[in-house]
């Protein structure tokens, strides 16, 4: 009888997990899987700027993951980058209705608030099966961007979606410390 409760609880427990709108925490397949192809990334890097956050009091939960800052594996993890340097932010992202958006912001929460436009478009066949959705294959991000306007910090990493005026937000748990960069 014990074994029978505590199979009774499982199903609940997974799915507050899958409701929790951190999507990075999920076993989903990173992208260094085979069957992942990140989509091509513009040849000039995009700058972080100054970023104010939209009315997140009733934002939907986009679905997201950054599998990679760089070349490390990022999930769950505090990756260390240079302000002189360029970042790379490789995953896929999702809106609440499991449609890839037109256009998202990663958004670096820290000392202040950065963002940078990004697209996605790169082929992403492990989330669509994953989330049971078709229609996110083509979810993938690989983003080029600098960091030379972003003051020395510890920063959290989001995506905020706004589309037609309704805000979505996918927090995930992966972080970066940006380091001052070395004078020039």
């Amino acid at each position: 009888m014990k074994r029978f409760k505590t199979l009774a609880v499982l199903p609940v427990m997974a799915v507050l997990c899958v409701a929790c709108g951190k999507s990075d925490v999920a076993p989903l397949p990173a992208a260094s899987d085979p069957d992942v192809k990140a989509p091509a990334v513009a040849a000039t890097p995009v700058p972080f700027a100054v970023f104010e956050l939209p009315d997140l009091a009733d934002a939907a939960t986009a679905r997201c993951s950054i599998d990679k800052v760089n070349t490390q594996k990022s999930r769950g993890q505090v990756v260390n980058v240079d302000a002189a340097s360029e970042v790379r932010f490789v995953g896929w992202v999702s809106d609440a209705a499991k449609q890839v958006p037109a256009q998202f912001t990663i958004v670096l929460s820290g000392p202040a608030t950065y963002g940078v436009a990004a697209t996605a478009g790169g082929k992403r066949p492990d989330v669509a099966r994953v989330m049971k959705a078709k229609t996110l294959e083509n979810s993938g991000f690989n983003v080029l961007a600098t960091l030379g306007a972003v003051t020395a910090g510890e920063y959290a990493v989001s995506i905020i979606e706004d589309t037609a005026g309704k805000v979505a937000q996918c927090v995930t748990t992966t972080r970066v410390v940006v380091s001052a960069g070395a004078p020039g």
